[in-house]
């Protein structure tokens, strides 16, 4: 009993110790009195929306040329698809028909040069047996002169055997002359036939020289239609070379221009908004191409409200020029 006692005086000791310390540290009223009380501050808490779903149709050569993938964060204007590769071909391809291009322009096709006329023949100067004929006449006359002689002298003889007692030596002088003119005659004929001959030779020269002519002409004939042949052959050749080449040049001007256009059609696309990439789906193909679907969640992050004021913003960042934006399909899920 005395042990109880003893601990209830202790208590009641403390707690007259505590209240006399809590008197001590208790402000003035009239401090208390003046002290202002702290005004509620407004607090800007998240508005509470509800995302919404955003769909986008892509054309793509490959499923490596898309640069997200299911559950990636995306920002506004991030790139979500590039064909890197299929640019890359088509880059190369363009460089090599540029080249080819180039070289087919800077080909030169060389017109062949017109061949000259080939000279004409002289004729052949003209030709006279006139200085012949006169010659075989003039041997002719000798001929003649010179059997009339043979011939009187012949008779002279005949005469003179016929006559008694003729002295041998007259016989003899008549002799020796009717030799002479037989002799002479026999020049006359050799001077006669020499001219003729020397006519015949001079016709046959003639025919000769007129053949050989005609052979020239002909050869001449031939060679200025080789020339032309081979003149129209050459031209033909660079006409058709010509041909050839704008050819090249057309079909490599077509192929540029359709290389650009696939180009063009291979525009970066990026996010039209900020999200997160919920499904990605491919639909189809179109040729060469894939074509997909993507959907993404857009929050309403970029959505603020303030405790003293209704108004709510939403930023959207645009687009990059110059790049193609996906095909959109909104929906509230």
């Amino acid at each position: 009993m005395r042990e109880f006692l003893t601990q209830l005086a202790i208590a009641a000791s403390l707690t007259i110790g505590a209240l006399n310390f809590l008197q001590s540290n208790k402000p003035p009223a009239s401090i208390a009195q003046s002290s202002p009380q702290p005004q509620p501050q407004p607090i800007n808490v998240p508005a509470v929306v509800s995302p919404r779903l955003h769909k986008m149709s892509l054309e793509i050569s490959k499923p490596e040329d898309l640069k997200v993938a299911v559950g990636d964060a995306v920002s506004a204007g991030q790139v979500i698809a590039d064909q890197n590769d299929e640019r890359s071909r088509l880059i190369l391809q363009k460089e090599q028909l540029t080249l080819s291009l180039k070289r087919v322009e800077g080909s030169q096709i060389i017109q062949p040069t017109a061949p000259r006329p080939v000279p004409e023949l002289a004729p052949l100067p003209p030709f006279s047996t006139a200085e012949y004929e006169a010659a075989i006449n003039k041997a002719e006359l000798e001929l003649r002169r010179s059997q009339a002689t043979l011939d009187l002298k012949q008779r002279q003889i005949d005469y003179l055997r016929g006559i008694q007692g003729i002295d041998p030596a007259i016989l003899e002088h008549e002799s020796a002359q009717l030799s002479e003119a037989q002799t002479k005659l026999e020049v006359s004929q050799s001077e006669l036939d020499l001219t003729t001959g020397k006519l015949e030779t001079a016709k046959n020269e003639r025919k000769q020289q007129e053949y050989q002519h005609q052979l020239n002409v002909s050869r001449r004939v031939e060679e200025e239609n080789k020339s032309k042949s081979f003149y129209q052959n050459q031209l033909a050749e660079a006409q058709n070379a010509q041909r050839v080449k704008d050819y090249q040049l057309t079909d490599l001007k077509l192929k540029l221009s359709s290389v650009d256009d696939k180009l063009a059609q291979l525009s970066v696309i990026r996010s039209p908004y900020a999200g997160q990439i919920k499904r990605i789906k491919f639909v189809g193909q179109s040729g060469n191409k894939l074509n997909v679907e993507l959907s993404l969640i857009v929050g309403g992050s970029d959505r603020t409200t303030s405790s003293n004021s209704s108004t709510s913003s939403t930023t959207i960042n645009p687009l990059i020029p110059g790049n193609a934006p996906a095909s959109t399909n909104n929906s509230d899920n």
